[in-house]
């Protein structure tokens, strides 16, 4: 083991010191460029992960069998319902979806499914009307903040009228704050939210997946954020990985304020220990 360890430490230096030669030269920072995003990837960061593999992550830690209530927070077109049905055959699914048109494909595709409700509301840490900011009608990344990523020609110019509701008032008012097993967050930068809202409730909750990229420059957010609050209410964070591999934040760094789509997982301690 420690002859692992010192062989990765060595190859991390060298890696190090190739880029310290490279940067030397101008006409090679495309290669350093590159060369960082292939680094990051491997550490999964904006590395290529769907929702089999999300899922996949997810079932390790719960049991497949049990009776399991299960909060999928942007349903989309309900590709990741679909993979929770294929893999906890007893569970409860309760999909939110704030678009009307979207809700409707939803409520199609599952009528006659008993397991899965589906709520027409986007979810923050306040209840009222709100607006929905989209690229166009299929657009996956719709968000409650109005931002523009003018390098990726992306605008959000197209608004849509919604509702909006406190999950912690949906959660005792319909549920009576019974114990969740995953809340799964794909909110386009208001994940925090969601969870700040959640704080003094956190212990009843299994696991909570969310995602932290560029929607986070929007909504001013920063992974220290959600570092502090799973910290302090005993959870440990999971990054996952295309090699189907979950990596452990020990610690919090700078380098994690990574602002490119990255999918997390935050575990209840009591799971784990």
């Amino acid at each position: 083991m420690e002859n692992i360890r010192g062989f990765k430490k060595y190859i991390l230096k060298a890696i190090k010191l190739f880029i310290i030669l490279l940067s030397n030269f101008g006409r090679n920072q495309k290669i350093i460029y590159n060369l960082l995003i292939w680094i990051n990837i491997q550490q999964g960061k904006n590395a290529p992960i769907n929702n089999e593999m999300e899922v996949d992550f997810v079932s390790r830690f719960l049991d497949l069998d049990k009776e399991l209530l299960l909060i999928d927070v942007g349903g989309h077109q309900g590709s990741y319902t679909d993979e929770l049905l294929k893999n906890f055959s007893n569970a409860k699914i309760i999909l939110f979806e704030p678009s009307k048109s979207k809700y409707e494909i939803l409520v199609e595709k599952y009528k006659e499914n008993k397991k899965v409700s589906i709520e027409n509301f986007a979810i923050s840490n306040f209840s009222g009307k709100g607006k929905l900011y989209l690229n166009n009608n299929a657009d996956s990344l719709a968000t409650l903040y109005k931002r523009e990523e003018k390098n990726r020609d992306r605008y959000f110019a197209l608004e849509e009228d919604i509702e909006i509701i406190k999950f912690s008032d949906f959660w005792s008012a319909e549920l009576n704050f019974q114990r969740i097993d995953l809340i799964k967050l794909d909110i386009e930068g208001s994940e925090f939210n969601v969870i700040k809202d959640l704080e003094n409730n956190l212990s009843k909750i299994n696991l909570i997946q969310f995602e932290f990229g560029e929607a986070n420059i929007g909504s001013r957010i920063f992974f220290k954020d959600f570092w502090n609050i799973f910290n302090l209410n005993n959870f440990t964070i999971f990054r996952y990985t295309h090699k189907r591999n979950l990596i452990k934040v020990k610690n919090y760094t700078e380098y994690d304020e990574f602002f490119r789509y990255t999918n997390y997982l935050a575990v209840n301690n009591k799971l784990i220990n």
